[in-house]
């Protein structure tokens, strides 16, 4: 049985240490907000693979099962698709210079570990 948990309430380790073994980048996220974005994202993608998986099966024990629930994986699918579209060009922006807007990120503040600086700023 699986537990409610409030995403916010996980430290950044635990955030990142969950990324890192779905395979998620977190390249470029500077604020806690963000990694507890990406980890609601791949939560819901997790979810909506169960219920497509499920789905599938029911249409496989009951071949003539409604055509509603094929209309509710395509409503589905199209939201999942239009937040990829959202989320792919907020990462564009995430991932470059803070500063000139041109490079892509590659150096650390040093006292808070932010990334959001070029080397050639």
């Amino acid at each position: 049985m699986c537990t409610a948990v409030n995403l916010n309430e996980l430290s950044v380790k635990v955030l990142k240490s969950l990324l890192e073994s779905n395979s998620v980048s977190y390249t470029g996220v500077t604020e806690k907000s963000e990694l507890v974005q990406l980890l609601q994202e791949l939560i819901d993608k997790a979810r909506l693979a169960q219920e497509k998986a499920k789905d599938e099966q029911n249409q496989k024990q009951n071949p003539s099962a409604s055509s509603s629930s094929s209309t509710q994986q395509q409503q589905q699918q199209q939201q999942q698709q239009q937040k990829q579209a959202n989320t792919s060009s907020v990462d564009e922006d995430e991932n470059i210079c803070k500063i000139c807007f041109d490079a892509p990120l590659n150096c650390v503040m040093l006292n808070c570990g932010h990334l959001s600086t070029c080397l050639d700023w």
